[in-house]
Parts: C-alpha cells; sequence; structure tokens
C-alpha cells in the first residue's frame, strides 16, 4: 500500500498521555510510522497529497468488554469474521467475548476451539471469557486454574448473577488465589423477576413490568462486603441506577 498522511487531527493517545492537534503517517505496511503536533503539513513531503481530517479525532482502537459472539453454537447469527467486520466498523480492534455459547465456554477444549477460530478468521483481537459456573448453571465451579492457563481473560456467567452467597464466596476465594478477574452482572433474580426495564416512570407509562434498582443494589453490596474478606479482582459488567 501507499503511504498516507492524515492531517489537522484532534489525537487522543492516553497510554503517552497524548492530546493535542497534529497529524499521523502510515507507511507502506499499514504500520503507524509518526504521530503527533509535528506531523504537519510543514513536515511531510510537498508532493505527497494528505487527507485533511479537519480537527476529527483519532484514538487508539476501542475495547468492547462484553461482547456476546456466535461461535460456536450460534453462527447462523455471527460469527468471527462478521463480529470483527462489525467492531473494525466501529473503530473496535479488541472485544472480550463472553462464555454464553452452544456448548457454553467451560472447559478447555472449547476454549483452545475459539482461540484458533479466532486467529483464523477474526480481523481483530479475541479475548475469551470462560463461565464462572459449568453450563452457567450458578451450582458447581469451573476450573479456573487451566481455563487461565489457556488464556481465559476473565471468568463471567454473562447474563445470570451468581445468586448463592456461599458460591459467590468460594468462587472469590478461588479468585484471589489465582489473581482471576471475576466479572458479575448485578441482578436478585427475585427482585427482578418478570422484570424487563428499569422501575420508574417510563415502565409506567408503557405498561412494563418494571426492575427496581433495589435488584441491583443488593447484589454489589453483597459482593463489596465478600470483597472485604477475599480481596480478588472484580468487575461490575454494568451498572444502570445512580445508587
Amino acid at each position: 500500500m501507499k503511504k498516507k498522511y492524515f492531517l489537522n487531527a484532534n489525537i487522543i493517545d492516553p497510554h503517552n498521555s497524548m492530546e493535542e492537534l497534529g497529524g499521523l503517517i502510515i507507511n507502506e505496511e499499514g504500520k503507524i510510522e509518526a504521530v503527533g503536533k509535528k506531523v504537519n503539513e510543514n513536515n511531510i513531503p510537498s508532493r505527497e497529497k494528505f487527507i485533511d481530517l479537519k480537527e476529527k479525532y483519532i484514538f487508539p482502537g476501542l475495547v468492547d468488554m462484553r461482547v456476546f459472539g456466535g461461535e460456536p453454537g450460534y453462527e447462523y447469527k455471527e460469527n468471527f469474521r462478521t463480529l470483527s467486520n462489525a467492531a473494525l466498523a466501529g473503530g473496535v480492534t479488541s472485544v472480550v467475548t463472553m462464555p454464553n455459547t452452544s456448548p457454553v465456554v467451560d472447559n478447555v477444549s472449547i476454549v483452545d476451539f475459539i482461540k484458533r477460530r479466532g486467529r483464523d478468521k477474526s480481523k481483530i483481537n479475541i479475548y475469551p471469557t470462560a463461565s464462572l459456573t459449568k453450563n452457567l448453571e450458578g451450582t458447581n465451579m469451573t476450573e479456573f486454574g487451566l481455563l487461565q492457563k489457556k488464556g481465559i481473560v476473565g471468568f463471567t456467567d454473562g447474563t445470570q448473577t451468581i445468586q448463592n452467597t456461599r458460591l459467590m464466596s468460594r468462587i472469590m476465594r478461588s479468585a484471589y488465589d489465582l489473581n482471576c478477574l471475576i466479572i458479575q452482572h448485578a441482578e436478585d433474580c427475585e427482585l427482578a423477576k418478570n422484570g424487563m426495564v428499569n422501575d420508574g416512570i417510563v415502565a409506567t407509562q408503557l405498561g412494563l413490568h418494571g426492575i427496581p434498582d433495589l435488584a441491583e443494589k443488593i447484589i454489589i453490596e453483597r459482593d463489596l462486603s465478600l470483597l472485604e474478606d477475599f480481596n480478588c479482582r472484580y468487575h461490575i459488567s454494568q451498572i444502570s441506577s445512580s445508587k
């Protein structure tokens, strides 16, 4: 490919503490050759054409922390090729995939399959998670140690919440011992039962059964209490209420 010049851009790069008006040079191999305020019209060959970005923004590729991919089991909805094309169109270059597939990502053979397919078919970085419990049933823990050695970046039951406090304490203890990341979907299943949207005026206007913010708050407060004794790496996958 031909070398490309992009000028007059707002460049945001948190890793290198960069936030400035400048330019970007992409070399013949598609790699960044230079970036920053030193890349301007006065510092590039006069014969070269450039693209004026008119102060639009350039920033590193985004990471989507919660992606429900189709492989394995739901390829008719999405596969790694279509997933990566859609991600790149939105500036996303890395995704963390959830384990809610068929079969569930709860053993090393499925992890091997995902990493192999991601390597062969995807144009972006695929970082798979495995389930916290076997088959997402919320009963028996998966093998954190074996799965982490295979390249799993975190453990989550996706849209399911670990409701059992005793089980959650065991999960956190193991996660602390192995330095694993736990990703929790915070929702008390009884309080959220049959709910469709957050409780409030919009739910009332639409005639939909609402989910009280207490359903989220109770699980988060419980987990924070457990974290006082088992200080593992813990991430709440989404928070929807101000409390």
